[in-house]
């Protein structure tokens, strides 16, 4: 069932993005991957992002950026290469800092995550883009529809999402409960303990001692995740994608469960939610509904669309109605003028020249400058609690 909230625009800022309107097809990276292929490329700044594909290799419409959930890693992206392949679209799938091939990075916030977006986009001259999270992926999301104006980044979904910890953990599994509060406090231990429980079954060569250590969780599952695991609609991308979140141990991990467990350091109300739309099951315990409520209370301009009949694993059964909401209806209609947008970044087209078959690493800065003389003061005290 969709929930539809009207839009309520943005209060006018002052314009921060200076971005030559462009009528160009999207150009394709000429040495295009098969799905599981990992491709890396290093930041100016020496860290490695890393990532996978999945999907049609020459789709018209913009690629979607997956953004896998926690722990999991860029292999999750498997979830969507079917129906992707169905709606001829192309799939993108990263690693976030300090999981699986991208380099730790641990003074990341969500709010730094949109400068690594924009320069893997940059490095594969994608100009315009859609995102999609899953889970963990969430805030990420949130962070890149923030600061990343719709001329660049068209529109997200977030699936099954994680929502800030101060809107109650009423419905959430008492497991999920105590590592949130514990992540709080010390998201280091945290990450040993899942290394110690799930990593090294996860790094093991016999695949079935994590097979094994999942089915002794998925018994206390809602019943419609247990039948997803049991039928294998998730085996593989799950277990894929644990494999390589805890490949170098669990510190990555441990930073993500601080970061979800403390403050955000922005608020939901600050979002942009033109082109946002939420997915939710109404039985989820790992996320529970009850948050994502009162989430969608605060994007107001969000559309919902809730599961009476569903779980956490959504996106195990409705994949295609998903992909399916970023095909618009009628074709494509880029905007072809910037926009006041409350962002606080600059970036430059593509160059139109041909792709050569290796590809150097875009000169674009690490990290998104600040432009102070045009930042709203909200997103510079908020850059400053994230700093």
């Amino acid at each position: 069932m969709e929930h539809a909230r009207p839009y309520q625009a943005v209060p006018a800022q002052p314009q921060a993005l200076q971005l030559e309107p462009t009528n160009r097809p999207i150009q394709q990276i000429a040495t295009m991957v098969g799905a599981a292929e990992t491709h890396s490329f290093d930041l100016p700044g020496g860290r490695s992002v890393s990532w996978s594909e999945y999907g049609t290799k020459n789709s018209p419409h913009p690629p979607v950026i997956f953004l896998h959930s926690s722990p999991s890693s860029r292999y999750e992206g498997e979830a969507l290469h079917a129906s992707a392949l169905s709606l001829n679209l192309r799939v993108i799938s990263p690693d976030r800092p300090g999981i699986g091939l991208s380099s730790l990075d641990p003074n990341r916030t969500f709010l730094t995550y949109p400068a690594d977006i924009l320069a893997l986009t940059h490095h594969l001259h994608v100009e315009r883009f859609r995102m999609l999270s899953l889970s963990g992926g969430a805030p990420y999301l949130l962070a890149c529809m923030r600061r990343i104006p719709r001329e660049v980044l068209l529109g997200g979904h977030v699936v099954s999402g994680v929502w800030p910890m101060d809107l109650g953990t009423e419905g959430m599994d008492w497991m999920r409960r105590g590592l949130m509060f514990v992540a709080h406090f010390a998201p280091t231990f945290v990450g040993s303990m899942m290394n110690y429980q799930i990593g090294a079954a996860a790094r093991d060569s016999d695949t079935s001692k994590l097979e094994a250590s999942i089915t002794a969780q998925a018994n206390n599952w809602p019943k419609p995740d247990q039948e997803a695991w049991k039928s294998g609609k998730v085996k593989k991308y799950m277990m894929q994608g644990l494999r390589e979140a805890f490949r170098d141990g669990g510190t990555g991990v441990g930073l993500e469960m601080g970061l979800y467990a403390k403050d955000w350091g922005f608020d939901l109300e600050s979002v942009d939610t033109r082109g946002l739309k939420i997915w939710h099951g109404k039985l989820d315990t790992t996320c529970p509904f009850d948050q994502a409520e009162k989430a969608v209370d605060c994007l107001q301009g969000a559309r919902s669309f809730y599961y009476d009949d569903m779980a956490h694993m959504v996106i195990a059964y409705h994949a295609e109605d998903i992909l399916r909401e970023m095909v618009p209806v009628g074709g494509e209609q880029f905007p072809t003028t910037p926009v006041k947008s409350p962002v606080d970044i600059r970036i430059a087209p593509p160059t139109p020249t041909p792709v050569p078959a290796t590809i150097a690493p875009a000169a674009v800065p690490e990290a998104i400058p600040d432009v102070p003389a045009v930042v709203p003061e909200q997103a510079k005290a908020e850059e400053a609690a994230a700093a």
